[in-house]
């Protein structure tokens, strides 16, 4: 009797540990908020789920093995060697469970906390490590009895996950999240000027040009900069990519934003007015169709074509990822980047590729695919390219010239550098190739620095990469006076009218703009 009561327990806790295992695969699939939803590319799905119940019962199934092995060993050599065991229970869990506290408060995660400790704290983090080690070492029984008792209560988690599903399948909204509804083609106009307006996410004017990491080569900006207009004093509307874009895209400044999906991105203006909803803000992409002109967007992380769609002519986007969904509609996809999920971490990886690291090849390839396709057509029109070369995690290597790159969060940033040169010069070669390089406009920035630049080299600079190439122009004209990039909006505008035709004018429009940057930045 006895015996048959501790193997269902033993079952219990197998699966209530396997259930916990999964626990940031669970809160991915089923406890997201709208706000969060809004960055979905598609909410998650019945399939997801049942690859993670699945998931859960292989892990189950081998958790219960090691469970009867470790009291085993406890029965002919004591508890302390099965304790040993007990890290093979307890650490993915522990990982997973770190995972959701470091998505829902940063600053408590065990990595973030731990980190932004003094020494004094340091010190007392590791005096409470040794006395829980010592405790462990005298009370081996009371610690197994005690966690046994949590992790039984825990398994109450499993219905509560089956009615979620349930309520899922009930009150699914996915046609919200998949509908794209596109304006309709306007008729080429062979007389404007086609337009590139390529922003590279956390794109370091710093580390691109005056530190370049030593041996790091970069011919496609140098060659682009060689012959274009260049703001050596450029700084972004803000340090994220959720209040830069927008503010770019409107050419009003915002200084917090508001998410709800599937397509309400709301801005809070920096002159302290009403909010403002970016779907019906006029934007560049709204303008610049209201001159007759074809926008096309490639676009990464925000939601470009469900919140855009009813203004732009083409549309594709790239989501930033999870670990429930990798690169596309597949079971076994799903069942195997659940299943590696749960023994990574935000930066480290045991195996080949990690699963974000999947799914960022996944997205670089799409958008060089897409981008291409838009740019090698005669007439291109108006063209918005959102590429994260240089943003983590990092999976291009520079010395191989293959993506595999992985584990390297900060260092990565190089080669990072590295294929955001390479894609300037496949979308440069695609236009060339189409006739349109020339008499085109091309403006790249970015919307941010490189946030973790001291910790890569101890410096840090909030200047992003402001270069434009005129029509027809191969003079390179260095700016040495600051902007502010809220500035690109009307810019792009008055190369689309053609008010703007040479480097010589665009230098001349932008410093008559100098006075009116931040007065005129503000929503109004």
């Amino acid at each position: 009797m006895i015996l048959a009561t501790q193997f269902r327990r033993d079952l219990v806790i197998a699966v209530s540990v396997a259930n916990i295992t999964f626990a940031r695969t669970w809160n991915e699939l089923l406890t997201y908020s709208r706000e969060q939803a809004y960055f979905f590319r598609e909410l998650p799905s019945i399939r997801q789920s049942l690859a993670a119940a699945i998931n859960v019962l292989v892990l189950w199934i081998l958790f219960f093995g090691l469970i009867r092995l470790m009291r085993l060993i406890s029965r002919k050599w004591g508890d302390g060697w099965a304790l040993a065991l007990i890290p093979l229970l307890v650490l993915p869990a522990f990982n997973s469970l770190s995972g959701i506290i470091s998505a829902l408060a940063p600053k408590f995660a065990p990595q973030g906390f731990l980190g932004s400790l003094h020494l004094p704290g340091k010190l007392g983090a590791m005096a409470i490590l040794v006395l829980i080690i010592y405790v462990v070492r005298h009370w081996p029984d009371r610690i197994l009895k005690t966690a046994a008792w949590l992790t039984l209560n825990l398994a109450l988690l499993i219905p509560l996950e089956a009615g979620a599903i349930i309520w899922h399948a009930i009150s699914d909204e996915r046609d919200l999240y998949t509908a794209h509804h596109l304006a309709s083609p306007l008729p080429d106009k062979p007389d404007a000027q086609p337009v590139l307006f390529l922003l590279i996410d956390e794109l370091d004017y710093r580390l691109l040009f005056e530190n370049r990491p030593a041996g790091l080569n970069l011919p496609e900006f140098d060659r682009l900069r060689n012959e274009a207009f260049s703001a050596q004093r450029a700084t972004p509307p803000g340090r994220a990519t959720s209040i830069s874009v927008p503010s770019l895209l409107t050419g009003k400044r915002i200084t917090h934003s508001y998410t709800r999906g599937p397509d309400k991105l709301t801005g809070e203006p920096s002159n302290g007015g009403p909010l403002q909803t970016l779907q019906g803000e006029d934007t560049i992409f709204s303008s610049v169709r209201a001159m007759g002109v074809n926008t096309s967007v490639v676009g990464w992380y925000l939601p470009y074509c469900r919140t855009f769609g009813s203004v732009l002519s083409s549309c594709s986007w790239y989501d930033l990822g999870s670990r429930v969904n990798v690169e596309g509609n597949s079971f076994l996809r799903d069942l195997v980047a659940q299943a590696q999920a749960p023994f990574e971490t935000a930066t480290f990886s045991p195996f080949p590729q990690s699963v974000l690291g999947k799914h960022r090849i996944f997205n670089a390839a799409g958008i060089e695919r897409d981008g291409t396709a838009a740019l090698r057509t005669p007439s291109p029109g108006f063209v918005y390219i959102h590429h994260m070369a240089t943003h983590a995690p990092y999976v291009y290597d520079r010395l191989t010239g293959t993506f595999t790159k992985k584990n390297s969060p900060i260092n990565g940033y190089v080669d990072g550098l590295a294929l955001a040169d390479i894609v300037l010069g496949k979308f440069r070669k695609a236009m060339e190739v189409a006739g349109s390089w020339d008499r085109a406009v091309v403006l790249v920035t970015a919307d941010h620095h490189f946030r973790a630049s001291m910790q890569f080299d101890g410096k840090t600079d909030d200047r992003v990469p402001w270069i434009v190439k005129m029509p027809g122009s191969n003079k390179r004209i260095n700016y040495h006076f600051p902007i502010h990039t809220i500035i690109t909006r009307r810019f792009l505008e008055a190369a689309v009218r053609g008010d703007i035709r040479t480097q010589p004018e665009a230098a001349e429009w932008i410093r008559t703009q100098e006075g009116r940057v931040y007065a005129e930045s503000e929503w109004k």
